[in-house]
């Protein structure tokens, strides 16, 4: 079998065991946009202290945006009056699960890699806002021109809630604008989960990944610069996994990648300051390698043994045929979802 032809079958593999989550997880996420105000989720995060910190972790959880589609949401937060600890956690825990990424960690990772994720995310997020709220004067939260629109006139005209979507416009929300800008990166992730599967020697994996501080920290220095979203980073893990690398080193890699990137460190740089940016990084950094390495050490055994194989046959041929229609209509969405619209001649 030639190279091409291996890459294929294992990126084939990727799609058809992850897409039937995905689906599911696009359904729940315009579900969850239809269901609760995005009014109601700033007002909650206004305090500062550990409670809307830990309000902005609960929040930010089940919300399908990656690492640079919450920074406009976080900006929104701010100038509503968030105090930036609570919105430093909103900005982890946000990107680094996802309502649509959670059905796919369980289908290619299993249940207890998937709720081990679940946690450490959250986790990473709360010690994340906790150092900055630790760290942070309390005189400083938000600056008093972010603050000066709402003093001049909040109390002199009502406040009007955005009007929620109906559960059709929230469903056709997730499979358009959710959808158009997560495919892009999805893809490429099925591609290079699949390109490491294929072609990378086991032994590389074993040598170097298979357990240890030092691959963590490899994985870490790839991860943070690296542009990855929850749902996208997860076949990659799975590759990796099945190379040889350690659950916990990969579990580094789902934690930093998702939540830190170049790109948006620089918006971040000019929302909260360099110092801020520094803790951001520093403290997903210290918290991933830390919980990678009791991973390793503690749930090794029950993780590798809940695993799917990236090739494991399927139980039934029904289960087969939903796998090989979810993937054909997760291609069929991706690509009215990047279509471009047509423009309207006046």
């Amino acid at each position: 079998m030639n190279w091409f032809a291996l890459v294929m079958e294992h990126t084939w593999h990727l799609i058809s065991e992850a897409s039937p989550y995905l689906l599911i997880g696009l359904v729940i996420a315009g579900l969850l946009k239809s269901l609760v105000s995005e009014d109601r989720i700033k007002a909650w995060l206004g305090t500062p202290g550990f409670l809307s910190i830990f309000r902005a972790s609960v929040i930010g959880t089940p919300l399908p945006l990656c690492s640079c589609g919450v920074l406009p949401v976080a900006q929104g937060m701010l100038k509503q009056g968030a105090s930036r600890s609570a919105t430093m956690t909103f900005l982890v825990s946000t990107p680094e699960n996802g309502i649509d990424s959670i059905p796919m960690s369980v289908g290619l990772l299993g249940l207890p890699y998937a709720l081990l994720r679940l946690f450490c995310g959250w986790l990473v997020s709360v010690i994340t806002g906790t150092v900055d709220y630790l760290l942070e004067p309390p005189s400083s939260k938000v600056s008093d021109n972010e603050h000066s629109c709402c003093k001049n006139h909040c109390h002199d005209e009502p406040h009007h809630q955005t009007d929620r979507p109906s559960i059709i416009q929230g469903i056709r929300f997730a499979f358009t604008d959710l959808l158009k800008d997560l495919a892009p990166s999805l893809w490429l992730g099925f591609v290079l989960g699949g390109i490491i599967s294929a072609l990378i020697p086991q032994s590389l994996f074993e040598t170097w990944f298979s357990g240890g501080w030092t691959g963590m920290v490899l994985v870490l220095a790839v991860a943070i610069p690296l542009y990855v979203c929850a749902t996208s980073s997860t076949p990659l893990a799975l590759s990796f996994i099945s190379q040889g690398m350690s659950p916990g080193t990969a579990l580094v890699f789902l934690l930093a990648g998702p939540a830190v990137n170049t790109a948006s460190l620089v918006v971040m740089k000019k929302m909260f300051g360099t110092r801020a940016v520094i803790r951001y990084s520093l403290s997903i950094a210290g918290s991933a390698l830390a919980l990678g390495i009791i991973t390793d050490i503690y749930f090794l055994d029950i993780l590798l043994s809940n695993l799917p194989s990236l090739a494991q046959a399927t139980d039934t041929t029904l289960w087969e045929n939903m796998e090989t229609l979810s993937a054909v209509l997760l291609f069929f969405f991706s690509i009215l979802a990047c279509k471009p619209k047509p423009q309207k001649i006046y």
